[in-house]
């Protein structure tokens, strides 16, 4: 939450707002921390959004309504509209903005592989063309077992494409194994 600026030890609440300066529990340094008093607010307390009252402070981007949170990165004050919970940090809507730009918020996930279409793109392609048809039914069945459980696209879609690849493979596969079986015993 807050840090020392000397040695970057986390400050509990109890060194906040006391009026003078307190001893930093790792360098002993003395300093004197001011902070938002909904920075020290139970969870709960803090996601109601009330009207401004005279002594509180306002949201930055919503002066009517009192700020519940400080954004973590620019320190503006924000109401619980304005609040983005992300991978443990509370950031206002510029800074998400901002950190989306340039790609600084490691845990935003802009975009995802599909790989329910591409196992039944090589599915259809392979079975189409029947070239290296064995190999590429391989493939798609590794894709699918590999990535039967990776997260899916955001638009809801099912797993359904996974299935109609593994039956296109399956049946790929299984005609790919007749083939060689009827060549090699054609053979003798």
């Amino acid at each position: 939450m807050v840090n020392c600026p000397l040695c970057q030890a986390g400050l509990k609440p109890a060194v906040f707002n006391t009026g003078g300066p307190e001893p930093c529990p790792l360098c002993d340094a003395k300093i004197q921390v001011e902070v938002f008093p909904a920075l020290t607010r139970p969870e709960e307390e803090v996601l109601r959004s009330e009207a401004l009252v005279d002594d509180q402070a306002g949201c930055f981007f919503h002066p009517g309504k009192k700020a519940v949170r400080v954004c973590d990165v620019c320190g503006r004050f924000i109401c619980a509209l304005c609040d983005l919970h992300i991978n443990g940090d509370h950031l206002c809507p510029q800074c998400l903005e901002t950190g989306k730009k340039k790609g600084s918020i490691e845990s935003l996930d802009l975009n995802r592989m599909r790989w329910d279409k591409l196992a039944l793109l090589i599915a259809v392609v392979s079975y189409i063309t029947s070239v290296f048809s064995g190999f590429f039914a391989l493939l798609t069945m590794f894709i699918i077992f590999k990535y039967w459980n990776a997260p899916r696209s955001i638009t809801g879609n099912t797993r359904v494409r996974f299935i109609i690849a593994f039956l296109i493979a399956i049946s790929q596969f299984a005609l790919t194994l007749f083939f060689f079986y009827s060549i090699f015993n054609g053979l003798d």
